[in-house]
């Protein structure tokens, strides 16, 4: 037998501050990670970024994120569409390589036609900037595999409640 929960105004708008932290968290944390990941980079002078205050390295370095976000997501969405859907360890590995690949070519390719020059991409820090942004993909890749699960043991399990 369902329960009948009475939502007071008090209650939506705890939910409506939740779920704006949550949605803030979720654009900022990953947002923070790269940059502070690019900036290492930088301070070990395998990248230059041209810029006269903090602020505007750290817009350029966003810039360079959403191109490459931009990017790896096309790149990303045809693998998936063209490699067969099998969970398997070599189907992972192979798709694991190929986007390291990508990665490594995105980074060649950058370093030698940056438009704006930036953000310029060193002989030395091609495999760093290739290896920091496939590492970053294994981790998004991970963490898509623990939400789905937390989805599947929380809300599917829970589904009555919810209601």
């Amino acid at each position: 037998m369902l329960k009948k929960y009475n939502c007071t105004v008090n209650d939506k708008v705890f939910a409506v501050i939740i779920v704006a932290v949550m949605c803030m968290s979720i654009t900022a944390i990953p947002t923070i990670i790269f940059c502070k990941g690019i900036l290492a980079m930088w301070k070990t002078n395998l990248i230059i970024i041209n810029g006269t205050n903090k602020f505007e390295i750290i817009m350029n370095i966003i810039k360079f994120m959403i191109l490459t976000l931009v990017i790896i997501t096309v790149v990303d969405l045809i693998f998936s569409s063209v490699l067969e859907k099998k969970s398997g360890i070599k189907q992972n590995m192979i798709e694991l390589t190929l986007m390291y690949l990508v990665f490594l070519l995105y980074a060649i390719i950058y370093s030698h036609f940056s438009i704006n020059n930036k953000l310029i991409i060193k002989k030395e820090g091609i495999p760093y900037m290739s290896i920091y942004l496939f590492v970053l993909y294994v981790l998004l890749l991970i963490s898509f595999k623990i939400i789905g699960r937390l989805y599947k043991k929380i809300i599917l399990k829970n589904r009555d409640c919810i209601k």
